[in-house]
């Protein structure tokens, strides 16, 4: 394992998020990249636990030789739970790496079937079911229809949309 005192790059690949197991926690199995090599797996059963990280070397000191890299390369955490920080660890990276893949699953979903919009000046979501022709849905009505209150997701470039339907975005 590298054990250079850079950030070290953290992935998530093969993601299988199980829903109805999920009780307090992610219930989710998944395969750790560390600097685009493979590293272990990881699991959680959703029940409020911790992750369970099995590295590939079965050395359980490569895992906390990775924790103490992650916590002495990544930014304190903030919150209204730890206004003065909390150290980063893998743990909370793989939580935030299967949020987002769930976010990113929903909004693929939702941009397929429905048109999305953001209330301008807001934060606020909106939704509307299309009704599906064989041909793709022609977006230019609606933002005629919306005018200036509303900004079309569908219609933007997909990162940008996600980042607005994340909330990360304050302006268009």
């Amino acid at each position: 394992m590298n054990t250079k005192n850079n950030k070290p790059v953290i992935t998530l690949k093969s993601i299988k998020v199980h829903h109805g197991l999920s009780q307090e926690t992610h219930a989710y199995t998944a395969t750790i990249y560390v600097d685009g090599k493979r590293f272990g797996t990881v699991e959680n059963a959703g029940h409020g636990g911790c992750d369970n990280v099995h590295p590939d070397s079965r050395k359980y000191s490569d895992v906390r030789e990775l924790d103490n890299r992650i916590k002495a390369t990544y930014p304190k955490r903030k919150s209204e739970y730890f206004p003065e920080g909390r150290e980063e660890d893998l743990e909370a990276l793989c939580c935030d790496l299967v949020n987002t893949h769930n976010v990113r699953k929903e909004f693929r979903r939702l941009m397929g079937r429905k048109l999305v919009a953001r209330k301008n000046g807001t934060s606020e979501i909106y939704e509307w079911n299309l009704k599906r022709k064989p041909i793709a849905p022609d977006f230019s009505k609606w933002a005629e229809r919306f005018g200036d209150d509303y900004t079309l997701l569908n219609t933007m470039p997909p990162d940008k949309a996600l980042e607005i339907f994340r909330g990360e975005s304050a302006t268009v």
